[in-house]
């Protein structure tokens, strides 16, 4: 049996998804430490500008005694500007229709709570 754990990150990359496959049990190791600038709340996406960073709001003090599960996402315009962008940078790739509004769904419902 493979057993596989990875701490949860906004946007994962592929590879995370190739590990999943590969594991017959996968869990989020969501009980980890907060840590400011990683992925645990940001990525970035490409752009015809180049790469752009999309940062989740959450409100991180006392970040070193929480858990990332337990840290709160700050309820703002922070939505509606990551779909925005990920649309004008996405919306003319060849499976844009199919998966982006599963996204959409995604993000806006993982939004209203923790990390």
């Amino acid at each position: 049996m493979i057993l596989t754990a990875h701490q949860p990150v906004y946007l994962p990359w592929l590879g995370l998804f190739h590990k999943i496959a590969l594991a017959d049990l996968f869990c989020y190791f969501d009980i980890v430490q907060y840590q400011k600038r990683d992925y645990n709340n940001r990525n970035q996406i490409k752009t015809i500008n180049g790469k752009l960073w999309l940062s989740v709001p959450v409100e991180s003090k006392e970040h070193f005694s929480k858990n990332v599960s337990k840290i709160p996402i700050i309820q703002n315009s922070w939505v509606k500007k990551h779909l925005k962008s990920i649309e004008l940078a996405y919306k003319k790739t060849p499976y844009f229709k199919h998966y982006f509004y599963e996204l959409e769904s995604t993000i806006q419902e993982s939004s209203k709570d923790t990390l």
